[in-house]
């Protein structure tokens, strides 16, 4: 298995600086609790590792590109670590989907045997999506399981006709099971990220309505697919937003990615141990931001 993990949208700082999608394996990271996780589970653990290597170990995944000059073929990464630039545009996030597929079909040129796993956390999601349905992603990838973290669904429609769309759809051929976790009380996922795209869109957006985003994807082709849970957090808006990436929401999701039960039935489980009190996820308070 490979594990990766796709950040979202970051506002004020560039990716490489927000540690807990790619190097937070210390006390109370996102990647230490998908650890805890997993290892409960099977014993073992495969973030960020292609064979049981890690990518920052992986020549290949390290191609001399830069998000100024571009490359034929290349993808952007921060020491093999896939990274997007994380602009909050249609067209960032379409260029990051461009690289995700080119990382992802690398992955697979590598290691064709390796079954692959993606966590994406807001925007992030929306990246994953974007790539299933590119002709870059190789024919031979296939993401067996996804996790969705307060991912902004999408839905808008055209402007002259009225006919309901959904910009990031989701190739149901390319990806096995997904679950989709989110918070009522994470303005960010919904009011905000319906204020927030910026004006750098391509072209054919400007022929959409702005869009309406929902916690769960509304595009009935893929509804089979999810399993959606809805996470109670501690606090409401930006640090419920944020809270999707903390060390509980890892641990439970490593546990999901190694187990074949669903999650309802894990968090029940959980529930049962720690008796009635109710299964709340703190709010991560390592100051990374909201992306």
């Amino acid at each position: 298995m490979a594990t990766i993990i796709v950040h979202g949208t970051m506002t004020t700082t560039p990716a490489h600086h927000l540690h807990w999608w790619w190097r937070s394996w210390g006390e109370e990271g996102f990647l230490r609790g998908i650890t805890d996780g997993m290892t409960a589970v099977s014993g073992l653990e495969d973030i960020w590792k292609i064979d049981g290597v890690l990518v920052e170990s992986i020549p290949e995944l390290h191609p001399k590109w830069s998000f100024w000059t571009g490359g034929m073929g290349q993808f952007s990464q921060h020491d093999g670590y896939f990274m997007w630039v994380g602009g909050d545009s249609y067209a960032e996030r379409d260029a990051g989907a461009h690289h995700l597929a080119l990382y992802l079909s690398k992955i697979v040129e590598i290691a064709p045997e390796e079954p692959i796993r993606i966590i994406a956390h807001s925007h992030g999601c929306n990246v994953v999506k974007k790539a299933t349905m590119l002709k870059e992603l190789a024919d031979t990838v296939f993401i067996e399981s996804t996790v969705f973290l307060a991912c902004p669904h999408f839905e808008t429609h055209l402007i002259h006709d009225h006919e309901w769309y959904y910009p990031y759809c989701l190739n149901p051929s390319r990806v096995g099971k997904i679950l989709n976790l989110y918070s009522k009380y994470d303005t960010v996922q919904t009011e905000i990220a319906e204020k927030l795209p910026s004006t750098l869109i391509s072209t054919n957006w400007r022929e959409w309505s702005p869009p309406k985003a929902h916690r769960i994807d509304q595009d009935p082709e893929v509804a089979s697919l999810y399993e959606n849970f809805e996470i109670a957090t501690m606090d409401e808006g930006i640090a419920a937003h944020g809270a999707m990436h903390g060390i509980t929401i890892g641990r439970l999701v490593g546990i999901w990615l190694e187990s074949t039960d669903t999650f309802n039935d894990i968090v029940q489980t959980i529930q049962e141990k720690v008796g009635d009190e109710p299964l709340i996820v703190p709010v991560d308070d390592d100051g990374e931001g909201i992306d």
